[in-house]
């Protein structure tokens, strides 16, 4: 477990890049959350300063290289690993990332939305 004052990781982290993500959900100590409702964000819940949990969407309607870069780099400083949606455990790195995506129900939506839905129709 990470004991240290998570908004400052996050905000050092998030927040030095030209593609720099607004903290929000501020009300709640413990809950913090960067970037957009509807877009590429990065949250962390935490319990008396240390963090229990990190959640992170990726937009995949819009470009991602550079947000995917600072996960990496966070990741990397941290010894972490991802885990996506189906419980896949990844190293990180950004061909791990990119595949993960690429496979991912939410890529197969936004690249063929009626073929995504057409194929749930036919399980």
């Amino acid at each position: 477990m990470l004991a240290f004052q998570p908004y400052r990781v996050f905000s050092a982290a998030f927040t030095v890049r030209s593609d720099a993500l607004r903290r929000w959900n501020q009300q709640d100590p413990e809950v913090a959350v960067w970037g957009e409702a509807n877009g590429n964000r990065i949250g962390i819940i935490s319990e008396s300063g240390q963090i229990i949990s990190v959640f992170i969407r990726i937009d995949l309607r819009q470009p991602v290289r550079g947000f995917l870069m600072n996960l990496i780099r966070l990741a990397r400083k941290y010894d972490c690993l991802f885990v996506t949606t189906n419980m896949r455990v990844l190293e990180p790195t950004l061909s791990n990332l990119m595949k993960a995506m690429q496979e991912s129900d939410a890529y197969r939506f936004v690249d063929a939305p009626e073929n995504f839905l057409d194929s749930l129709n036919s399980e």
